[in-house]
């Protein structure tokens, strides 16, 4: 069976499958999930926790050895396989449906994930079989609407009330980032009693933001696409001094990055117009920016910063040894024009 990710916490209150595979592009919504299915295995007394990258040359018998070997320290264990891109090849449904199924899963919990899933995976008689023994959850960017329900009920859940100018307002100003909101949320209970507060205002909102760091990801993306190296060299540091993690800022990049593709390939006769602009969410103030960088850049430079940006996605994640940082910053420069590879 399938849901959404915002449907987990209600589907875990009636009690645990045997396997989840969380997906999906949306970063906040798949942590998420991840952990409520960590966390509520353990209280159910899932205890020993194994994890098993898979790769394109992942030996799986090493996975099925530990799965058919008893523990010695737990009845119950947690099985996690993390297949990152989830672009693993036409025959992994099938593995994975097989794991759903084995004969003592009563003992074992898999939790399978994928920061994405290739369409024919999804489209496969093994991944049909998984959705019917296991529950899939997809971690979908939201709609706008979808967006300013889910802020909505965050602020709720934090014990705010609010008015729906204010929602739309931290909407707009976190460009319908759920990561950015919910931290933004967070700020707010630190900055603002809700017990004294009897609704949150636009300039509740503002004050917490504006207090926030110097700059933002979304300064870092945009000094980048106006081609400012000074000035992007000078934020990145900010960013960076500050305690920023690298994953958010990748997201932003990348989310820019797919924008303008897609606006690259609704473009006619090199024009482009601003009810497309807006139609991929650009807001207006960013008009003269888009335009001006869709006129120096093409679309195969940003597919090879996606190229770039799998790399630095690998060791955010750990899949690959280094730091994120240096490459990191190589795609902001790659981004002003100034740096190629």
């Amino acid at each position: 069976m399938r849901i959404l990710a915002q449907d987990l916490p209600q589907h875990l209150k009636r009690g645990l499958a045997n396997c989840y595979f969380v997906f999906g592009d949306e970063p906040l919504q798949h942590t998420e999930s991840i952990d409520a299915i960590r966390f509520t295995a353990k209280q159910q007394g899932y205890t020993e926790r194994e994890v098993f990258q898979i790769t394109p040359n992942f030996e799986w018998t090493s996975l099925f050895s530990s799965v058919n070997t008893p523990s010695l320290f737990s009845e119950k264990r947690l099985i996690e396989c993390c297949l990152g891109e989830g672009k693993i090849g036409k025959g992994i449904a099938d593995t994975l449906a097989t794991l759903a199924t084995l004969p003592n899963s009563t003992s074992l919990l898999f939790l399978l994930s994928a920061s994405k899933l290739d369409t024919k995976i999804q489209q496969s008689k093994g991944f049909s079989a998984l959705e019917q023994k296991g529950i899939t959850i997809c971690a979908r960017s939201l709609s706008t609407k979808e967006a300013l329900v889910w802020i909505e009920k965050r602020l709720s859940i934090a014990g705010f009330q609010t008015t729906p100018l204010a929602i739309q307002d931290l909407f707009e100003r976190t460009e319908g980032n759920l990561l950015a909101a919910s931290q933004v949320i967070a700020k707010l209970q630190l900055c603002v009693d809700p017990q004294k507060t009897s609704k949150l205002s636009i300039e509740d909102i503002r004050a917490t933001i504006n207090t926030d760091t110097r700059f933002t990801i979304y300064d870092l993306v945009d000094s980048s696409l106006s081609g400012s190296v000074n000035r992007t060299s000078r934020i990145f540091s900010s960013l960076r001094d500050e305690g920023v993690d690298p994953i958010l800022i990748l997201w932003a990049i990348t989310r820019e990055v797919r924008t303008i593709l897609a606006l690259f390939s609704k473009m006619h006769g090199g024009q482009i117009s601003s009810a497309l602009l807006s139609e991929q969410g650009i807001w207006k103030h960013r008009e003269p920016l888009i335009k001006s960088f869709l006129n120096r850049f093409s679309p195969a430079a940003l597919q090879n910063i996606l190229l770039k940006s799998k790399k630095v996605d690998d060791i955010v994640k750990g899949r690959m040894q280094g730091s994120a940082w240096d490459p990191l910053f190589s795609i902001c420069l790659m981004l002003t024009g100034v740096y190629h590879e």
